[in-house]
């Protein structure tokens, strides 16, 4: 009994779920996630209470397997269309510190001299 695989996804406001064949595809306002299901496994999308359920039809150890996975990966498409990823980072000590200088993040780790790096246009440094 898997106990992630048999968890429901429970999907944010604004997010869609479509099934077609074997692809599942996840639309939010951060754009469009797409993945292939395993053969065995089946993906149910309930509109009405806005949940998605993994169903496995037997009790395989591989099917076990992918059908937490799957559960799990959905699960992070969903939050990746509706919120997007985020990565919080704590410099803390004496001649420790970062900060943003336009699109270059400077930072001072202990290093005779401060490392510069260029912020890629697709990411948001705060």
């Amino acid at each position: 009994m898997s106990r992630i695989g048999n968890l429901p996804v429970s999907l944010p406001p604004g997010v869609q779920v479509a099934v077609a064949g074997d692809t599942v595809t996840v639309t939010g306002k951060l754009g469009t996630l797409t993945h292939r299901v395993p053969s065995p496994l089946r993906v149910v999308v309930d509109a009405a209470k806005a949940q998605v359920r993994v169903e496995r039809p037997d009790d395989e150890r591989q099917t076990r397997a992918l059908h937490g996975l799957l559960r799990n990966l959905i699960a992070n498409m969903a939050h990746g269309v509706a919120q997007g990823y985020s990565k919080a980072v704590q410099v803390v000590g004496v001649g420790y510190g970062a900060k943003l200088q336009g699109r270059t993040l400077v930072i001072e780790a202990g290093y005779s001299h401060p490392v510069e790096m260029p912020v890629p246009e697709t990411l948001k440094v705060d």
